[in-house]
């Protein structure tokens, strides 16, 4: 990380002001997304169970007719690609929100 020479405190206060606030706005959004975490993780989780088992009941054991079967299972198979999609989110936040520390 470089350092930087300031000739006033002004100048200090300028830069890293917004510096400051992208780092507290970044951790304001992570508390965000760490407080919805267990209802986002029970939501997709749940879709995606419930829509696999339907699935396989409905399109592969009876086999209904018009039934959507690879449809259903791609909406399951994406509630899962989503839930990872939300840790990667909340992964790249608090990498962002560690990089540097303010004193």
């Amino acid at each position: 990380m470089p350092t930087f020479q300031f000739s006033s405190s002004k100048a200090l206060i300028a830069t890293a002001l917004p510096w400051h606030a992208a780092w507290a706005g970044g951790r304001l959004i992570f508390a965000c997304l760490t407080l919805l975490e267990p209802l986002v993780r029970f939501t997709l989780t749940t879709l995606a169970t419930l829509g696999i088992f339907v699935t396989i009941v409905f399109g592969f054991l009876l086999g209904a007719k018009n039934f959507p079967t690879w449809f259903m299972l791609g909406m399951a198979l994406g509630c899962l690609l989503l839930l990872g999609a939300y840790y990667a989110v909340m992964r790249g936040i608090a990498r962002i929100g560690n990089v540097g520390t303010f004193r």
